[in-house]
């Protein structure tokens, strides 16, 4: 069923990534088009018959006939222009008119059941167009009764009046009801997908960004070079004796060396450079337009940094750390020519140190 109504809805909403548009869309031509349809059948039957002996015949097909264009006409709008409002008050006004008419043309007795098919307009208008022409829309059904009665075009009773009054009043709570509801389930979804979207993109010990969202930031720290003709430098860390720390001191320990070391490179970084942990105890570096000198001062002052002492529960660690580091465009033109040389730069560090190590010890 879903391909008929999509034919009438504006390609604009269909192809919006949001589900809830399409749906509100769908249900706005279902609401008109069943109405379009009572119309239609309504403006056929009064070709045969005069089903409402107390309105003229000709009075009867003209009204439905008009009212069946009216409902087409604003199916149409919606098609083109995708506009909720505009077409929801169209619906409106089309509705209330022949209402009106035939509560005007009508015996006494049976105004008030023709007035009562105001109330559900603004329930519709809630769902198609927006809470205030629900409300706009319901402070005019109300008052017109009241208003013709007034002015002695109507004969309502008081107790008549009453009772229209408080059940628009009753539609008043459940609009700002059903309102309130769905303002605070879209800001509660908001919130779910704003913590979905962070959780996904940083990483859950540390709270900076992940290795996803690092190379999405190196593919976009790229083309920016690329259209600006500037430079980056891309760095890799490796924490040097974390593996002791983690036999050694238990995990709980490993875990508060990485969330500090985290916080150390925050602070020591820009705000405009990121910071990611990829993954163990390695970490990276994306520093824009960062020139060759400031980065070397950068990354001493970064090891000196992170050889300071961690106290954890009374015992003062430490670890120490080896860099890599790739500057585009010089060492690689792309994140995986970049990342290779900075990761073989790291290693080679680190084991130039391994071989100096043993060297000394023998």
């Amino acid at each position: 069923m879903y391909w008929l109504l999509d034919r009438l809805i504006p390609a604009s909403i269909l192809e919006l990534e949001y589900p809830e548009e399409r749906s509100r869309a769908r249900v706005a031509v279902v609401i008109m088009l069943i109405n379009l349809s009572g119309t239609f059948i309504a403006a056929l039957a009064s070709l045969f018959v005069n089903f409402v002996p107390a309105i003229p015949h000709w009075l009867l097909q003209t009204g439905f006939g008009v009212s069946t264009l009216a409902y087409a006409l604003t199916i149409l709008l919606f098609r083109h222009t995708g506009h909720f409002a505009l077409c929801g008050n169209l619906f409106a006004a089309n509705w209330y008119t022949m209402v009106l008419l035939s509560a005007l043309l009508m015996p006494d007795p049976e105004i008030s059941a023709i007035f009562l098919h105001f109330t559900v307009v603004p329930f519709y208008l809630a769902l198609i167009a927006s809470y205030r022409s629900a409300i706009a829309w319901l402070f005019i059904f109300l008052v017109t009764p009241v208003a013709l009665n007034e002015v002695g075009v109507l004969n309502f009773g008081v107790t008549a009046v009453a009772n229209w009054i408080g059940n628009g009043f009753g539609v008043f709570v459940a609009i700002y009801l059903g309102h309130y509801y769905r303002e605070l389930m879209s800001e509660r979804l908001s919130r779910q997908c704003e913590l979905l979207e962070y959780t996904a993109a940083h990483d859950p010990l540390t709270g900076i960004e992940n290795r996803a969202t690092f190379e999405t930031r190196l593919d976009e720290s790229i083309e920016f070079c690329k259209m600006n003709q500037t430079q980056s430098t891309l760095v890799y860390i490796d924490l040097d004796g974390f593996k002791a720390i983690n036999d050694n001191h238990g995990h709980q320990a490993g875990d508060h060396i990485l969330k500090e070391i985290a916080d150390r490179l925050k602070r020591l970084t820009r705000e405009k450079d990121s910071v990611a942990r990829l993954g163990g105890d390695e970490f990276a570096l994306i520093l824009h337009e960062c020139a060759s000198q400031s980065t070397d001062d950068l990354m001493a002052r970064l090891a000196k940094e992170i050889e300071k002492p961690i106290t954890f529960r009374g015992a003062r660690l430490s670890v120490g750390c080896s860099f890599g580091t790739a500057r585009y465009p010089n060492d690689g033109a792309d994140l995986t020519q970049l990342t290779h040389r900075a990761d073989q730069r790291m290693y080679e560090l680190k084991r130039s140190r391994a071989a100096a190590t043993t060297t000394v010890a023998r």
